[in-house]
């Protein structure tokens, strides 16, 4: 008997693309992915493969978009200071996967979150597909809280970047871990003191992201190829990152004598 294997898909951004690759070497190889679960970009690039259950139609999607696109879809400015998710964005993943339940998806998948009532990271494992990726990527300071139930909810990955502990508690065996934290220090740039927030941000996802990682079985650490890209551009250089996550994959999980492809 072959162990059942989660994949546990970390927050990072616009780094997220490099999921793809990850799952697009595992397809190909024929390694099986009984589970997901994922925080944040983690949340929407697993709830899209388990919604559809096809990653070359996820990797469509990616190289489609651009810049204007993820802005037209993603905000509504309803002030000056508070840019919101739409019911754009909403509508915009509805026309891929549907108005589709998790309970129902192809992969039993969980979207992790912070319940902000209780100050705690919990996993959404049934309800609409959609709301539960909003509610696990919905970005402090950029978005605002979630509203699922009379509950807010905000980005997973604040507390639980890597959620190795929630996918193993779906009744994974052996979990690939997925942290995109990888090759952000150190850093060689001279730091503004803008620069400085945004790094002090990173030193504190990275920690935790390290400390989720090492309970996975297989630790994946993905590291951007060039860190120095503007945001802008790596939204539009999809094809790049998608193939640098495959590569990272294949050279680690290659090596593993427990990861075999499926009969």
């Amino acid at each position: 008997m072959r162990p059942k294997i989660g994949l546990a898909l970390g927050s990072g951004g616009w780094r997220g693309l490099l999921h793809i690759g990850v799952i697009k070497y595992l397809v190909e190889n024929k390694i099986p992915i009984d589970f997901i679960s994922g925080s944040s970009i983690g949340s929407i690039i697993g709830g899209l493969y388990a919604a559809t259950g096809d990653i070359k139609k996820v990797e469509r999607i990616a190289n489609d978009l651009n810049f204007k696109k993820i802005i037209r879809h993603s905000f509504q400015i309803n002030t000056p200071k508070r840019p919101v998710f739409s019911t754009k964005f909403k509508t915009f993943f509805k026309k891929i996967v549907g108005d589709i339940n998790i309970e129902d998806l192809k992969i039993p998948y969980s979207a992790i979150t912070c319940d902000l009532s209780i100050g705690e990271a919990i996993a959404i494992k049934k309800g609409n597909l959609v709301s539960a990726m909003l509610a696990s990527s919905a970005i402090p300071l950029v978005f605002g809280p979630i509203n699922l139930h009379g509950k807010y909810f905000f980005d997973g990955g604040m507390i639980n970047p890597v959620p190795v502990n929630f996918t193993r508690r779906m009744g994974a065996n052996l979990v690939i871990g997925v942290s995109l934290y990888s090759g952000i220090f150190p850093i060689k740039n001279k730091i503004s003191r803008l620069k400085a927030i945004k790094i002090s941000r990173f030193l504190y996802l990275k920690r935790l992201a390290d400390i989720d990682l090492h309970s996975a079985d297989i630790p994946i650490e993905l590291k951007v190829p060039d860190e120095n890209y503007k945001f802008f551009s790596n939204l539009n250089n999809s094809k790049k990152l998608i193939d640098y996550g495959y590569k990272s994959a294949r050279e680690i999980i290659s090596k593993q004598k427990n990861l075999k492809p499926a009969k």
